[in-house]
């Protein structure tokens, strides 16, 4: 880099430019403490500069580092929601730059499809603006290809008319998984119809958690999630039906922060009600090889043909999917952090459990590439 170019860079991100000459402090300088705030709990994934928020013509140009909740917040009383994390903690950073799956992903798209530009801070010191006519390959690459291609100091987003949510969370008994895989697959099918449908089912030891979300608030829940409501497994509503916007949301499905590590792995599948089964049945193998502090879960996150489509209408992001409906199975082993020989135990177990699905979906034909 030359000396120009370093000079700008000091002057652009003044007190966050170091030239560390040992590896401890190179190591210093790289950890970063709101890493576990991110979509992903990939350290040091999202942008840390925490500014105020802006609009312009219908675009909310926010700069990184700020959380879901406070962007949910300020564009509520604009009655301008965009779409982002469906915890109020997650950052922009880590969300937008990954996965970016949200709440309701078939109105919409992902989050990353929402971005009209990034700001973006490159290794020679250069901030340009990545958006559909100026950096375009840059611009799709960014939209879930991660955080390497630079500094990303702001994110203008698309935004859409307030869109009301009407949401449930309920906890079954896992001995009931066979008729909790049915109804999920059941609600995906319904999917295809009604994009307005979205679907959590994670589970985990001891009870299976089901997010029931809708992007209206009718009087009488959408017919599709009946099935769930006919359980008799049903353990409790952890949260009775709610109606509100993405913010209260985000609010509802947040997690309590704890001192714990994670590894994580993902799949993705086409639908069939015999892999989920399949999938279930070698996850309760996994578990029995887990010491007693290791806490293995996973979630069946949905997607259908409209969100791929959406994604698509907005520039198409870099992950390639398949205009099919789908399954983005995420698998998570979490320890605590005094835990240091758990480690080891729950990334194997996420390893193998990740050679499992793939090999149950390939053996099917039903595996996807992202």
């Amino acid at each position: 880099m030359d000396k120009t170019n370093w000079m700008k860079l000091h002057l652009l991100s003044s007190g966050k430019v170091v030239t560390p000459d040992v590896e401890s402090k190179y190591q210093a300088a790289v950890t970063c403490p709101l890493s576990q705030t991110c979509w992903t709990p990939a350290a040091g994934f999202s942008s840390a500069d925490e500014s105020a928020i802006l609009t312009s013509e219908g675009v909310a140009r926010i700069r990184s580092g700020i959380t879901w909740g406070e962007v949910y917040a300020w564009l509520e009383g604009q009655n301008l929601p965009a779409i982002g994390g469906r915890d109020q903690q997650v950052r922009l950073g880590g969300f937008l730059l990954g996965g970016s799956m949200g709440a309701l992903l078939n109105l919409y798209g992902l989050g990353s499809d929402g971005v009209r530009n990034f700001e973006v801070l490159l290794a020679n010191g250069r901030q340009i603006n990545a958006n559909a006519n100026e950096n375009a390959d840059l611009h799709r690459v960014l939209k879930g290809g991660g955080s390497n291609y630079g500094i990303v100091t702001q994110f203008d987003l698309e935004t859409h008319p307030l869109i009301n949510v009407q949401h449930t969370i309920n906890l079954y008994n896992p001995d009931g998984h066979v008729e909790t895989n049915k109804a999920t697959v059941a609600v995906q099918k319904a999917m295809e119809d009604d994009p307005k449908i979205g679907l959590l089912t994670t589970f985990n030891n001891g009870f299976v958690a089901v997010g029931l979300l809708y992007g209206d608030t009718p009087a009488e829940p959408p017919s599709a999630f009946e099935f769930f409501y006919n359980f008799k497994n049903l353990m409790t509503m952890a949260l009775p039906t709610t109606n509100g916007a993405l913010l209260s949301l985000a609010q509802a499905m947040g997690n309590i922060q704890v001192s714990q590590k994670r590894a994580t792995c993902t799949v993705t599948t086409q639908v069939s009600q015999e892999l989920y089964e399949e999938v279930y049945k070698s996850w309760t193998e996994v578990c029995k090889t887990l010491p007693s502090g290791c806490v293995l879960h996973y979630t069946i996150q949905l997607m259908g043909k409209a969100g791929v489509q959406a994604g698509k209408d907005r520039g198409e992001n870099i992950m390639g999917h398949e205009s099919i409906p789908q399954c983005w199975w995420v698998f998570t082993c979490e320890w605590p952090q005094e835990g240091g020989d758990d480690a080891a135990a729950a990334q194997q177990a996420v390893d193998t459990l990740s050679e499992m699905v793939h090999s149950l979906a390939r053996g099917k034909g039903l595996l996807l590439d992202f």
